[in-house]
């Protein structure tokens, strides 16, 4: 068995870092450091994208639960925003602690690059976990959903529930980079492919981020496309809006929402019916794929480079399907797993 060892809090340099919360993850599993070629006081930090996101706490558990079954240190911070300012302080905590590896998902596909390789020069190694970065000299895994997979998918299944006809509409948010793309440009590629009765509008972009902003338009879109059969939401804010301007318009049922990823509120959407389609991710599966390409990465074994984990459509009618459950965002599990968790004033 591998001992049992007590949770601490990380201390980042620079002052965003006392807004992190931090804890130690680790225990006695089916699998020791042993076997894994790696030291039991092995330790693996881990910067989640940011607090309180049920999508980040989910990849917390998928991590801290194969860290455990490995028996190794893992440490997990994570900002108040996801943004790049408020992961460097994190990051040059890192530094400073040289831990054996750093799993992140970065905020900005440029910004923490200079960071990170000062990171690796010190032989931490970098595994980019969610997101990732341009430059591909930087990290040794990169673990994320297959995000065009995702975009097949939402395609496949509206067009099955509209029976192939109709207009849709689709509303994405600002900086979703390259994982928004590949789910934007799948779905109108599959789509047109499958279903040509089906025409799909311009791509709209609520510039602001804003669930207001996205409810303006889609009511637009209401408002000019009588056939308007169902609007696909690229992130929450943006079906939230959609869901509003549809419900002000007495539309109900008659427009779809589609919507990615499967957090409580979302999961609540489906339930009521106000969402039709959710597509979900699996970050516990990314969690867990993550350190394992950490702990090979230190104990200088293959690395897989690229890493993709699955996503899947859940409905109203199998959201409760033992085999749907580890792709709803959760997250519960982290209280169980952490020691305790410390917050900066």
């Amino acid at each position: 068995m591998v001992r049992r060892l007590k949770a601490a809090a990380v201390a980042a340099a620079g002052t965003a870092a006392a807004l992190a919360a931090a804890a130690l993850l680790s225990g006695c599993g089916t699998a020791g450091a042993s076997t894994t070629g790696v030291s039991s006081d092995t330790s693996v930090e881990m910067i989640a994208g940011t607090q309180n996101s049920s999508f980040y706490l989910s990849m917390e558990c998928g991590a801290a639960q194969e860290a455990r079954r490995l028996g190794i240190n893992l440490t997990v911070v994570a900002p108040q925003k996801f943004t790049a300012a408020d992961q460097i302080p994190l990051v040059r905590g890192v530094i400073v602690g040289n831990p054996d590896a750093l799993i992140i998902s970065p905020a900005s596909p440029t910004a923490l690059d200079q960071d990170l390789t000062v990171a690796e020069e010190n032989d931490t190694k970098i595994i980019l976990a969610d997101t990732s970065v341009t430059d591909r000299n930087v990290g040794a895994s990169r673990i994320t959903s297959d995000n065009a997979a995702g975009g097949r998918i939402a395609a496949d299944n509206l067009g099955r529930m509209l029976g192939g006809q109709g207009s849709v509409a689709v509303v994405t948010a600002p900086d979703g980079g390259p994982a928004a793309t590949a789910r934007s440009t799948a779905f109108r590629l599959e789509m047109a492919a499958r279903y040509p009765g089906i025409r799909l509008l311009a791509v709209q972009n609520d510039k602001s981020g804003d669930a207001y902003d996205a409810r303006q338009l889609v009511a637009a879109d209401v408002k000019a496309h009588p056939d308007l059969a169902a609007v696909l939401g690229l992130t929450a804010n943006a079906t939230q809006g959609a869901i509003a301007a549809i419900s002000k318009a007495h539309k109900q049922g008659v427009v779809k929402v589609a919507t990615f990823d499967a957090s409580p509120l979302q999961m609540t959407w489906l339930d009521t019916g106000a969402v039709a389609l959710a597509v979900a991710q699996e970050p516990e599966a990314e969690g867990a794929d993550a350190v394992v390409q950490a702990v090979s990465a230190i104990a200088d074994r293959k690395v897989t480079p690229e890493v993709t984990t699955p996503m899947i459509a859940i409905t109203r009618q199998n959201m409760n399907q033992a085999s749907i459950k580890p792709y709803i965002y959760d997250g519960t599990c982290v209280s169980s797993l952490r020691g305790y968790m410390t917050s900066g004033d």
